[in-house]
C-alpha cells in the first residue's frame, strides 16, 4: 500500500520513528493507514510511476555519495505501460540540461544485467515477504 495523499487536518498528524521505518501518525500514535477503513480511499487500478530505484545524480559515483542510495539502485525490467498510457505533463515540460530526458532507452549493459537479475528477483518476491524499511 502506498499513501499518495493525506488529510492534513487529522488531529495531531506527525511523523514518527526514524528514517526507513518512518510513518505518519495521528494524535493517538496510530498510523494513518491503520485508521478506520471508511475514512480511506483505495485506488486499485491507478498506475504508479516509482523512481526510487533509479540513479538521481548525474552519474552512479555521485549517487553513491548519498546515504543508502547504494542499496536502492536495481537492475530490473519493470512492467511496461500500455501503449495508450497518459504520461504526466511534467514529462513534456522544458527541463534544465542537467536533468536527463525521461524518454531515453536503457543502455545495453543495463538491459543485459536487468535481463539476468529480474527473474530471480520476481521469484524471491513471491517466496519471501519483504521487510519493512531498511
Amino acid at each position: 500500500m502506498n499513501i499518495r495523499a493525506v488529510n492534513c487536518k487529522i488531529p495531531g498528524l506527525h511523523f514518527e520513528k526514524p528514517h526507513g521505518t518512518r510513518g505518519l501518525d495521528d494524535a493517538d500514535g496510530k498510523l494513518v493507514q491503520e485508521r478506520a477503513q471508511s475514512r480511506r480511499i483505495f485506488l486499485d487500478d491507478a498506475p504508479l510511476m516509482h523512481f526510487t530505484n533509479l540513479i538521481r545524480s548525474s552519474n552512479r559515483e555521485k549517487d553513491l555519495l548519498v546515504p543508502k542510495r547504494d542499496i536502492k539502485l536495481k537492475y530490473e525490467l519493470g512492467i511496461p505501460f500500455p501503449k495508450d498510457f497518459y504520461y504526466p505533463e511534467g514529462f513534456f515540460k522544458e527541463r534544465p540540461k542537467i536533468v536527463p530526458s525521461p524518454w531515453q532507452k536503457m543502455d545495453k549493459a543495463f538491459f543485459l544485467r536487468a535481463l539476468v537479475e529480474t527473474p530471480p528477483r520476481r521469484i524471491k518476491r513471491r517466496l519471501f515477504k519483504s521487510k519493512v524499511g531498511y
